[in-house]
């Protein structure tokens, strides 16, 4: 945010989506005058997508960090798997599986709030991710090197509050079912 003005986040990155599938390099100078430098610096391969409509968030190996999937304009989608897990021992992760009676049946909506290692991590399960896509459930929520959960609150759309403080599976699926 330079002088109260956001800059395009693809342009940052150098991945701004042209025609006839060419990406273009900028030179970012801080001014109103971003220069495309591929003719200073020649041809440079940039792995990136053609033009991205959203990307879902999910634990698709099911190994306990997120891997991203991404639908693209005229292509196939693009698979990003991590390899956090393999890299860091610590990893740890809660899934919440939430079941709605009163409210919906997924629970969207809903805000939950794990109270793990003194801290207090909070989500809104909107389900949602972009265009034509949808977040899988459950909730995936990140722990950290944290290895306890002492207590998880959902707040329904209904407007009911429910605390769970046993029975949390720590890098593992607890489901809580509205009551």
């Amino acid at each position: 945010n330079e002088g109260g003005k956001f800059a395009d986040a693809e342009f940052i990155l150098g991945l701004e989506p042209r025609k006839n599938n060419q990406t273009a390099t900028w030179w970012f100078n801080y001014t109103d005058e971003n220069t495309e430098v591929v003719e200073k610096w020649g041809e440079q391969e940039v792995w990136a997508a053609l033009g991205t409509r959203s990307s879902v968030f999910l634990d698709l190996d099911d190994d306990g960090d997120l891997d991203i999937v991404t639908s693209e304009f005229n292509s196939a989608p693009m698979v990003m798997m991590s390899n956090l897990s393999e890299k860091k021992s610590d990893l740890n992760f809660v899934k919440i599986q939430l079941e709605g009676t009163s409210s919906n049946r997924n629970g969207f909506g809903a805000v939950v709030k794990v109270n793990s290692g003194g801290k207090t991590i909070m989500r809104h399960n909107h389900g949602k991710s972009g265009y034509l896509s949808q977040s899988v459930a459950p909730l995936y929520i990140g722990l950290g090197s944290s290895n306890t959960v002492d207590s998880i609150e959902v707040i329904w759309p209904s407007g009911k509050t429910q605390k769970l403080t046993q029975g949390i599976a720590l890098n593992g699926t607890t489901r809580i079912i509205e009551e």
